[in-house]
């Protein structure tokens, strides 16, 4: 028969209370369930719901799987090994939320770095270097402050530098020669160059420019001409500058040409190019 206990205040020496007591002592200590009631109607935990706290507030020893089967709420945040961070929550998302943590491998949580006192590697994104410098020894680049060493860009490098001379090519009158030449590699090329006459009677006429078809003029704007006599001599033209792009190896000729009715004339040539990308 169960004992009604009273509901004096703590302590009370009735016997009823204390007979009372007895049994939730038995049910405390032996009780498969994780609460109790005393006598005022207050809850309490038993040695297995003590157990079961403990447990839960514990980092699980055995893996996720084992735990999820008392517990499906407890969820791994995605580490490497299971049974290790894990935390109660709905999903591994809301716990990463709560947390202000990032998720494992290609996410979008990830919006900026700070604090980083090592520089990423080049493989793994980053510069390999912890300042601008640094950055471009690292990344093989140079400072747009341009160079100070008097260091020639290397071949394929924007900067980079191409020239060709040709001398003492003879002129017949009217017929246009290669004065010089230059291979240009793939590339957005600006090219310039000059060329010297060198007449050994009058001249009626001379002209130099750029062309990319052999000893042919390709006429305005990328040649000059002078129609007038000129007295024999030395004679020097400038060739007007002009951008070249190519995507294979393409031959640039310095081409000159020259009108005359007697004595001899020869052309001597320079042509060079700068890569602008």
């Amino acid at each position: 028969m169960a004992t009604t206990p009273t509901r004096n205040a703590v302590p009370s020496e009735q016997y009823s209370d204390l007979r009372f007591n007895a049994g939730k002592l038995d049910e405390f200590i032996t009780s498969t369930e994780d609460e109790y009631t005393d006598r005022l109607g207050i809850t309490h935990l038993t040695v297995r719901g003590i157990q079961n706290s403990v447990a839960d507030a514990l980092l699980p020893e055995n893996n996720l799987s084992d735990v999820q089967s008392t517990d499906s709420s407890l969820q791994n945040l995605g580490g490497g090994e299971t049974g290790i961070a894990v935390f109660k929550g709905a999903t591994p998302a809301a716990i990463r939320s709560t947390l202000l943590a990032a998720a494992r491998g290609a996410n979008s949580d990830i919006t900026s770095i700070t604090g980083l006192t090592t520089a990423l590697a080049i493989s793994q994104g980053g510069t390999g270097g912890t300042s601008a410098s640094a950055a471009r020894v690292a990344l093989g680049a140079k400072a747009n402050t341009g160079v100070t060493d008097a260091s020639n860009a290397a071949s394929g490098v924007t900067g980079e530098y191409l020239s060709g001379t040709l001398s003492s090519t003879s002129l017949t009158s009217g017929a246009v020669v290669n004065a010089a030449s230059l291979v240009l590699t793939p590339g957005d090329w600006d090219v310039n160059g000059a060329v010297q006459f060198d007449n050994s009677a009058t001249m009626t006429s001379m002209q130099a420019g750029t062309s990319l078809t052999s000893a042919t003029s390709q006429g305005f704007p990328f040649n000059s001409a002078i129609s007038t006599s000129i007295s024999a001599g030395t004679q020097r033209m400038v060739l007007p500058a002009r951008r070249v792009n190519v995507n294979a190896n393409t031959t640039i000729y310095a081409v000159a040409t020259a009108g005359f009715a007697s004595g001899t004339c020869t052309v001597n040539g320079f042509i060079s190019a700068r890569r602008i990308r």
